[in-house]
């Protein structure tokens, strides 16, 4: 059964999302882990908020440039909310994440000296099962990930606070679905913004086209004891 929302995104006032730097962290031979972090230097505290992106270990061995353009094409803004974003319950029996079959982002608030609990919302642009390929007239052309890395990955976002979160998403190209535990499945089209809750939602492109897409969302860091 599938469900169709078209919800507006919340209007946070993030800035123009800005290219990732992701650096490999961990690799224990399963699953390999990359971490990028952006430092809001205007804000009182100097917040810092961290992506992580989890593929299997055998997609960065065999398809290391294309792990490289995944990564490299990504973007994100953040800031502090005025106050905690709305409590969104607990969380929802999560869907246990499979490296075989999809690549897991986490999001969090890194670091603030603020004594008090921060919320925080982002946005990150990215890019499921493939590429955009500039063309000379600007325009922009959609081709597969060769390799193991195209096989049709769904995106799977993982929220590390102790409740669930509100996800929008909006498809700049090409179409899919967006999924949560024990919810009926939504359709995306490009331009229209969809919304779904949990403490996991998987992004999944359609197996005629892929995808690009932003992924709105919020959370908070707990208050320092």
């Amino acid at each position: 059964m599938t469900e169709q929302s078209s919800d507006a995104s919340p209007d946070f006032g993030l800035g123009e999302p800005q290219p990732l730097e992701f650096q490999p962290i961990a690799d224990d031979g399963k699953t390999a882990v990359y971490e990028a972090l952006v430092v809001d230097c205007k804000t009182p505290g100097s917040p810092v908020f961290g992506l992580t992106v989890t593929i299997a270990s055998s997609f960065r061995r065999d398809s290391a440039e294309d792990v490289d353009s995944l990564l490299g094409g990504m973007k994100a803004s953040f800031k502090l909310l005025t106050k905690l974003p709305p409590d969104t319950g607990g969380p929802n029996d999560e869907q246990p994440f499979d490296s075989s079959t999809q690549i897991r982002f986490e999001f969090r608030l890194a670091s603030f000296d603020g004594p008090e609990a921060a919320g925080f919302a982002f946005t990150v642009e990215t890019t499921t099962w493939i590429v955009p390929i500039p063309e000379p007239g600007g325009e922009a052309i959609v081709a597969p990930l060769p390799h193991h890395l195209g096989a049709g990955l769904s995106d799977y976002w993982h929220s590390n606070s102790s409740s669930s979160f509100t996800a929008y998403v909006t498809p700049s190209i090409g179409d899919g679905t967006l999924s949560s535990t024990g919810k009926s499945t939504i359709n995306l089209r490009t331009h229209v913004t969809s919304s779904m809750t949990g403490k996991v939602v998987v992004v999944t492109a359609s197996t005629k086209r892929g995808m690009t897409y932003s992924l709105t969302g919020s959370g908070h860091l707990p208050p320092k004891h």
